[in-house]
């Protein structure tokens, strides 16, 4: 499934865009329980799969990227408006080839 991220910028603080093919949702970049709090705000149906999406990138974001890592990323993005696409890996979601044995989804950023 295809996944894209993007950052923003409001009134000094960053958000996080997490998107499916077509559904999109924001969540604060403050810090990983403010952004998992706002996550849990997506409740309809519709968001499940870019709640996935969004709780497999903060996991890494958070917990994988220094804090300078995270400042560079979102400057990055935000001054190129760019978004970062990719694909979801995922043993819930594939379609062509099985990962079912590899049991969690799980990010390959690089």
């Amino acid at each position: 499934e295809m996944c894209k991220i993007s950052f923003f910028t409001h009134e000094g603080a960053a958000f996080m865009v997490a998107a499916s093919k077509n559904v999109a949702l924001a969540v604060s970049v403050a810090s990983i329980a403010v952004a998992k709090a706002d996550l849990d705000a997506y409740t309809e149906p519709r968001f499940e799969f870019a709640r996935e999406i969004a709780d497999v990138f903060l996991d890494h974001f958070f917990n994988e990227l220094s804090a300078s890592q995270r400042s560079d990323l979102v400057r990055f993005v935000c001054e190129n408006q760019v978004t970062l696409c990719g694909e979801s890996i995922s043993p819930l979601h594939q379609h062509i080839q099985s990962y079912r044995e590899s049991g969690a989804i799980r990010p390959h950023i690089r």
